[in-house]
């Protein structure tokens, strides 16, 4: 049984983008990958799935407490998956609720913390919830923010994207600006790759979360964001 590294952010913060980065980098497949298929290579820690044989009724109407219950079996049903560690995505905010921690501490090898600018979050989330802007920077503001459970996700806890990012700890991060990638992408992608070289060589680490830092702007990844768009025009 391996464990648990998270590919954390706030919603629409580059998240698929590091995903399929990670896919290509640490498989070296002969094409790319497809982005609809991503899960094939990293587990999401809100897919109905993980927590359906501990919650016992089909999903849909899956109560805060129904998810809360089950979510360390959940986490540890992901690591038992696998023999070694295993990419798991989330946007949960690093925090408690009545019910326990939402990223569990116990079952984490390390995390990789994707930020983005805040203000091209607001943008972008819009656009994902069909809202306007001012909605969506006072939902980026709401410590009660978090989406609902679909038949196709649980609801997660998001807190305000100040709170989210606050969480993780700005003296554990290790810094790796990707503000310009279809200009300077290798450059620039030499520091993610280097941290995760340097991750796995050192295992798994006794602070039990460390992360490194992104700064992702998906303006200057147009094929990225295209398929993103499609994806999410198709309902997945």
């Amino acid at each position: 049984m391996g464990k648990i590294v998270w590919l954390a952010s706030y919603p629409k913060s580059g998240n698929t983008w590091l995903r399929a980065f990670l896919h290509n980098l640490l498989r070296d497949p002969q094409e790319g990958y497809d982005i609809n298929r991503i899960t094939d290579f990293c587990a999401n820690d809100s897919a109905v799935g993980w927590y359906a044989p501990f919650i016992g009724r089909a999903p849909g109407n899956w109560t805060e407490e129904d998810v809360g219950r089950a979510r360390r079996k959940a986490h540890e049903a992901m690591t038992s998956a696998h023999t070694d560690s295993v990419f798991v995505k989330t946007h949960n905010a690093l925090t408690v609720d009545r019910f326990g921690p939402l990223i569990t501490l116990e079952l984490t090898a390390g995390a990789i913390y994707i930020l983005r600018n805040p203000l091209d979050v607001a943008v972008s989330y819009s656009h994902h919830l069909g809202e306007t802007v001012d909605w969506t920077i006072r939902l980026l503001n709401s410590p009660t923010a978090g989406t609902p459970s679909t038949p196709t996700n649980v609801c997660q806890q998001l807190r305000s994207w100040s709170e989210h990012v606050r969480a993780v700890g700005q003296p554990n991060l290790i810094p790796a600006s990707m503000s310009s990638v279809t200009r300077t992408c290798c450059r620039h992608l030499r520091k993610p790759s280097a941290a995760l070289q340097l991750f796995w060589a050192c295992g798994h680490r006794a602070s039990g979360f460390c992360a490194l830092l992104s700064v992702v702007d998906l303006k200057s990844c147009n094929s990225a964001r295209k398929r993103t768009a499609s994806r999410n025009a198709a309902g997945t």
